[in-house]
């Protein structure tokens, strides 16, 4: 993997850097602006060094805003494949925990009909959690289809 061509990448595509930061910062800092300056044709040419960032960070994502990968359907499929180590959804509401965040995971989810653990089910889509963002409604639907 060359490490430059991806830090000159991520250095293009990032305003508020004075160009010393290394690969594992300018990652953090492009996920936490990812909504504001990632085109998915941007997101697809850095998937190998964000997945690379994701995988290595797995348990330390200090000051970085793992719910910026809602940008990027791949890229949020690729941490959820990590939903059976560590609890990917409460890494994402870390710093965004309002109802708009759960109901955006949840429709990105139900959208693409993607699978979570049940573990992670019971703990965010219970029925406190759904009536407060709005799904309810659809409790036992998106239980079942989350489920693996």
């Amino acid at each position: 993997m060359d490490i430059e061509k991806y830090r000159k990448l991520l250095l293009n595509c990032i305003d508020n850097t004075d160009g010393s930061e290394d690969i594992n910062e300018l990652c953090g800092i492009f996920i936490n602006e990812i909504h504001e300056i990632g085109t998915d044709e941007i997101i697809n040419e850095l998937m190998p060094i964000l997945k690379y960032y994701i995988r290595n960070n797995l348990h330390n994502f200090d000051g970085v805003d793992m719910y910026g990968v809602t940008g990027n359907l791949k890229l949020f499929r690729y941490l959820l494949s990590f939903s059976d180590e560590i609890d990917v959804i409460e890494l994402m509401r870390e710093n965004e925990d309002g109802a708009e965040c759960l109901m955006n995971i949840i429709e990105l989810i139900y959208k693409n009909k993607l699978i979570i653990s049940k573990k992670l089910i019971d703990k965010h889509f219970n029925d406190d959690n759904l009536k407060w963002c709005g799904w309810y409604e659809q409790a036992d639907e998106l239980r079942n289809l989350f489920n693996k």
